[in-house]
């Protein structure tokens, strides 16, 4: 039986301090400065994007591809290239709300409620891509991992909803 148990914890002990290779994670906090008005734009480079109002979770290869920009209450994500060649490729937003009552939702994602607000999510990558391009199966894993993983803040009492 001591056999058992010593058996047991050394394995246990080494499980812990063995490295995980499974998975590369990288956070990036997103931070947009008002003043500064070529801070303006920011390059998305890590798995998880975390701003003042929520965090999510972006596929590894979204990578370095995408731009997100403020926009008023929302954040919109541009495809890199075509954002940098004309201020084109628009692939989403992400939009806060706090009075739904007026607005048309039709094709949006509502991701979540915080307080008094209401993140949703609206694409407009078939605007760009055709349905059975390589680029629109992209964009739709992308929307996908952000649907799953989306966590919105309450700033005030510092918790998460």
């Amino acid at each position: 039986m001591k056999s058992k148990l010593f058996l047991c914890a050394a394995l246990a002990a080494a499980l812990y301090v063995t490295p995980s290779y499974a998975a590369d994670y990288s956070a990036q906090v997103v931070s947009f400065s008002q003043e500064d008005p070529d801070n303006l734009s920011i390059e998305l480079t890590g798995s998880k994007v975390i701003t003042d109002d929520f965090s999510f979770k972006l596929p590894s290869q979204a990578f370095s591809r995408l731009i997100m920009v403020p926009s008023g209450d929302s954040y919109e994500v541009y495809e890199k290239t075509a954002y940098e060649a004309n201020g084109g490729g628009l692939l989403f937003r992400i939009l806060a709300f706090e009075d739904t009552h007026y607005r048309d939702l039709n094709g949006c994602t509502i991701l979540g409620f915080c307080g008094n607000k209401i993140f949703i999510l609206d694409p407009h990558y078939d605007e760009q891509y055709a349905s059975d391009s390589e680029e629109y199966t992209q964009c739709k894993e992308i929307v996908t991992s952000i649907k799953k993983s989306f966590i919105s803040y309450i700033k005030d009492a510092g918790t998460v909803e």
